[in-house]
């Protein structure tokens, strides 16, 4: 093995010993030794760097040869291919839910050693989000056929359905460990044979749920929140388009229309989905707004500050800290809730691409507009560098200098260990400062 091969990985001795075991079951597997090249280099990466995939390929060294093969190594993989890929794993296999989920961590192999290698991370999102895209619907057909059996239905007879996407997978924003946010709706309320239009869409959704969020000796697929639904968390997981109607004239709160902004079609029988989004937009989007919608964006950014110092974490949350993720998600859809009502082009769910009209339509100037973005990549990527580890939901860069040195080598940063924690430090400083200066200049401005 050449000398320093691990040298900028973030465990640089533990790289080398699950590097030695993935040789050894390597030869054990394939009957022949592994080779480093040049040619292989980019898949290396991954040890020291990402405890829960290094354990993947240690344990299925056939991955190897999948992302070497891959067409998609360098350019991106397109939605329509992810679901050819999947409808493929799950006619041929036997155990389909153990073949998926071996098929979710080789994409994340591919996926990763795009970050570390430091390609567009817009990119990453965008594959996560459409893994997640290909696979629930999967899950929700399979239940509904499960489903139907049970109650000797024929599914034709409960009408259109659909599940919306909300959140980071609403804005095809998604990283390693972002839960999916989901909101369960069907077309309308009728008494079957044996079940209630109600109650069955209920079950197919909770149960869909579980199967994506179920944790096993293969891993699991996402975890998911239902909580953004009509009434949070003491609300039914499944609504009929006319009572979701009646939620949101009737009861629906500035928080709601906020996440609304995110609102895409994750799956649909027929046009459902769609229906909603577009009954949504006079509630999300107001033609005419006064300063209490400044104000109420506001309060809820203090409740979030609020909530973060009951946490105790030992560290800074890039994400909900002043000048982290959530202040510049904040920034973005304040302007578009108080301009999308008139200028239509500003309802988009995607962070960057409503930056970039947010700009274009002068609302913001390019300085502001290219800070935020160069912001929201750095956060995002350091997001990312937090999570890769063992697949966790943090977002908490801890004090310990010895974790700081580990993200930063994730993060590309190669120089001595003291000037490289010091380097991570004074980014993250420079870009929150600017972040916090945007934030609050607009703010107590209104």
């Amino acid at each position: 093995m050449p000398k320093d091969l691990f040298k900028y990985a973030a465990n640089p001795d533990e790289a080398e010993n699950t590097f030695h075991d993935f040789c050894q079951h390597y030869k054990e597997n394939h009957h022949k030794d592994f080779k480093i090249t040049e040619d292989n280099n980019s898949f290396l990466r991954i040890f020291g760097n990402t405890r829960f995939l290094t354990q993947f390929v240690i344990n299925n060294t056939w991955t190897f040869e999948q992302y070497q093969n891959s067409p998609y190594k360098e350019k991106e993989k397109p939605f329509e291919q992810f679901v050819l890929e999947i409808k493929n794993i799950t006619k041929t296999h036997t155990q389909p839910t153990t073949a998926l989920k071996k098929y979710k961590y080789q994409e994340y192999i591919r996926i990763t050693i795009k970050e570390l290698l430091g390609y567009d991370q817009r990119q990453t999102y965008r594959e996560i989000s459409h893994l997640a895209y290909a696979i629930v619907p999967y899950y929700l057909t399979a239940n509904l056929q499960t489903l139907s059996h049970k109650y000797s239905l024929d599914s034709s007879t409960l009408g259109d359905f659909a599940l919306i996407a909300l959140g980071k997978l609403g804005g095809y924003e998604l990283n390693y460990s972002s839960d999916i946010d989901l909101i369960g709706l069907y077309s309308e309320d009728k008494e079957q044979n044996t079940v209630s239009n109600h109650q069955f869409f209920n079950q197919l959704f909770s149960q869909t749920g579980r199967d994506l969020a179920l944790t096993d000796r293969d891993g699991f697929f996402f975890r998911v929140d239902w909580d953004l639904r009509p009434e949070g968390r003491s609300g039914v997981l499944a609504n009929s388009i006319s009572a979701m109607e009646r939620y949101y004239q009737t009861f629906g709160e500035e928080w709601e229309r906020q996440a609304y902004i995110k609102a895409s079609v994750l799956f649909q029988k027929q046009k459902l989905g769609n229906e909603l989004i577009q009954m949504l937009k006079p509630f999300v989007y107001r033609k005419y707004f006064d300063e209490k919608t400044i104000h109420n964006i506001w309060d809820m950014r203090s409740r979030m500050t609020q909530e973060l110092q009951n946490t105790g974490a030992d560290g800074l949350s890039i994400k909900l800290n002043d000048g982290g993720i959530r202040d510049i998600e904040f920034f973005v859809q304040g302007f578009q809730l108080l301009y999308g009502g008139k200028i239509t082009e500003l309802q988009n769910t995607n962070t960057l691409e409503a930056l970039n009209l947010l700009a274009l339509h002068e609302l913001i100037n390019t300085q502001t507009k290219n800070t935020l973005l160069q912001s929201y990549l750095f956060l995002r990527r350091l997001e990312t560098c937090l999570q890769m580890d063992n697949e966790q939901q943090t977002h908490v860069l801890r004090t310990c200098s010895q974790h700081k040195l580990k993200v930063a080598r994730r993060m590309g940063i190669t120089q001595d260990a003291t000037e490289a924690i010091a380097i991570l430090d004074e980014h993250l400083f420079n870009v929150r400062n600017a972040v916090i200066r945007i934030f609050k200049d607009f703010y107590t401005k209104q």
